[in-house]
């Protein structure tokens, strides 16, 4: 009956219910929000922050939040979240360097992944050379070169995706074929050093084209009257590869090697599109497996681990990464001359 508005039907008022509810009404200062045609709420601010004593309080519980490293934290542990920017300075370097519980995996992943690319550019460098001398000679060998370099304009997730297929521990074709021969087949994703076999073969197998096409474009630099002079001195073809061919093409193809290795190094997409870097390692502080490669760890370490992803230290973690791969590559292009200037 209030001069200007109209009472509203109670059928009418409970079919606007939800709108209203969203809606918030503040009375002597306090903040209000209809829950039903009947009733309504007091809405009390959750946390308060004292400035005086440097804390937040849960108004709820009574619970004191402190600032301890950029998030505020509890006396038994909880965070509130988002927290703050502060400055660790080298904290992140300290913690990964003086913490033994990530030293020691560390340093089987770092085995492992010079492992992985010592092999896997060591075996496709000479698979692809021997191919070149042996198929390039052949009736043919247009169609020859076709068939070989398939591999290399396949997407690369596609070849691992098809790989996965064919060692699959249940189904795969080639681990049938396996337990047909010979009674057992390996363990291509459970156990770590099949695993790790696995892994190495395939990259050779998407390796290999590239070094083939390379290898044959290099013997073909090497001028003619070089080897016919060491026919006439009574070379024989494997005196040939070793004295000439290979010191001849190993000098052309050093800068792509190294650069091969240093890809290898931190071949991210084969290691985590065929198994993620896993089987799991045991005991560790953060999740390690013992097929990922430094990068791959760092990965999981940043992006991939649930309710632990920690940028900072991921961070830090690249930064030594960065120089160790820097360092090592150095090393290769000094000990091969691999850029020295020819006068």
């Amino acid at each position: 009956e209030i001069q200007g508005f109209d009472k509203m039907l109670k059928k009418d008022v409970i079919s606007l219910i939800d709108k209203f509810s969203k809606f918030e009404f503040v009375s002597f200062g306090k903040v209000i929000q209809i829950q039903s045609i009947s009733t309504a709420k007091e809405l009390k601010q959750k946390y308060t922050f004292d400035q005086e004593n440097d804390v937040i309080i849960d108004n709820e519980t009574g619970v004191n939040f402190t600032p301890v490293n950029g998030t505020f934290t509890s006396s038994t542990g909880e965070e509130l979240i988002p927290g703050f920017k502060v400055n660790i300075g080298l904290t992140n370097y300290k913690r990964f360097i003086t913490n033994k519980g990530y030293r020691k995996p560390t340093a089987s992943i770092i085995v492992w992944n010079l492992a992985f690319s010592f092999f896997s550019v060591t075996i496709s460098f000479f698979l692809g050379l021997l191919i070149a001398l042996v198929f390039d000679k052949l009736p043919g060998r247009g169609i020859i070169r076709t068939l070989l370099i398939i591999p290399y304009p396949i997407p690369v997730l596609v070849s691992i995706t098809v790989w996965k297929g064919l060692l699959n521990e249940s189904m795969g074709l080639i681990t049938n074929v396996l337990q047909n021969i010979f009674g057992a087949s390996p363990q291509f994703f459970s156990d770590k050093n099949w695993a790790r076999i696995a892994l190495v073969l395939i990259n050779v197998y998407l390796s290999y084209p590239y070094f083939y096409i390379l290898a044959s474009g290099a013997i073909r630099s090497i001028p003619g009257d070089i080897l016919e002079a060491a026919e006439i001195d009574g070379a024989n073809n494997f005196i040939k590869l070793k004295a000439i061919i290979l010191p001849l093409i190993l000098k052309i193809l050093a800068p792509l090697l190294i650069a091969s290795f240093s890809f290898n190094f931190n071949n991210f997409t084969l290691i985590w599109g065929f198994n993620a870097g896993l089987p799991a390692m045991a005991d560790t502080i953060v999740p390690m497996g013992y097929t990922d490669l430094l990068i791959s760890f760092v990965y999981r370490l940043g992006f991939s681990t649930a309710n632990a992803a920690n940028y900072g230290f991921a961070a830090a973690i690249t930064v030594l990464l960065f120089l160790f791969v820097s360092a090592m590559v150095f090393l290769q292009i000094k000990s091969t001359n691999a850029l020295k200037e020819e006068k």
